[in-house]
């Protein structure tokens, strides 16, 4: 928006079932005046189903219920032409701005960062001992990432909560294709420009503070953390 660009009119929130994202997305775009089918539109893309309980059932019910110009869940057909623009369309951000499942964004990142900040604090009033570990499931990965980017933040303002050598983000990967991907590529840290990785999360966070005026580089985020990999990948 500030680059005079419109993609921004048009969003495309990703989620599962009864994402709480995609019905958030819908009905704060409309408080705004979206009318969600001309000028600003948000569609939904429901990836794969959730359980069917109550909760994902109203959600996804209740996203239905306002005017949509379109939408997609996980038993649409879609051809590979259509599926290959779509992720050329999310990479490029031209004509649309995907918002990341997990509600990855640099400000969800960021969120998770004040929180390690916060949780130092703590450490520091001795309203809590310091840790050794952090164990967190790798989703989306905005947490695990904002963490990691939090701790070197802790670092630079000099605090000695978190600063033990033993200290370490333990990150678990909770998805099998991600776990299979990072056991052979090494997914989660070398493949800083594909979405939902750690090394992506982290790239765009700091590039968020740079752009506010902040001194943060790619060059200078935290890579070393540690990985645990479900048991049906070989360690």
């Amino acid at each position: 928006r500030e680059r005079g660009q419109d993609a921004y009119k048009n969003l495309v929130s990703l989620g599962s079932g009864g994402s709480n994202q995609v019905i958030a997305t819908v009905v704060h775009a409309r408080s705004l005046g979206w009318d969600n089918m001309k000028a600003n539109t948000v569609t939904p893309c429901w990836f794969d189903k959730d359980e069917p309980d109550l909760d994902n059932t109203l959600n996804m019910l209740s996203v239905l219920s306002f005017p949509l110009k379109s939408s997609y869940d996980w038993g649409m057909k879609v051809g590979s032409s259509k599926m290959i623009s779509s992720i050329a369309s999310a990479w490029t951000q031209r004509d649309s701005v995907p918002m990341m499942l997990g509600g990855n964004c640099p400000s969800a990142v960021l969120g998770q960062a004040s929180a390690i900040l916060e949780l130092a604090e703590q450490i520091e009033a001795k309203k809590c001992p310091d840790l050794d570990r952090i164990y967190l499931p790798i989703g989306s990965s905005a947490t695990v990432s904002g963490l990691a980017l939090g701790t070197v933040l802790v670092r630079h303002q000099g605090l000695k909560a978190l600063s033990s050598p033993e200290f370490k983000i333990v990150g678990c990967l909770v998805h099998e294709v991600f776990g299979v991907l990072d056991r052979a590529f090494g997914m989660q840290k070398n493949f800083s420009y594909m979405p939902l990785t750690v090394a992506h999360s982290i790239r765009v966070a700091c590039q968020a503070l740079k752009d506010i005026g902040g001194r943060w580089s790619f060059e200078k985020e935290p890579r070393s953390f540690y990985l645990v990999r479900p048991k049906w990948c070989s360690h």
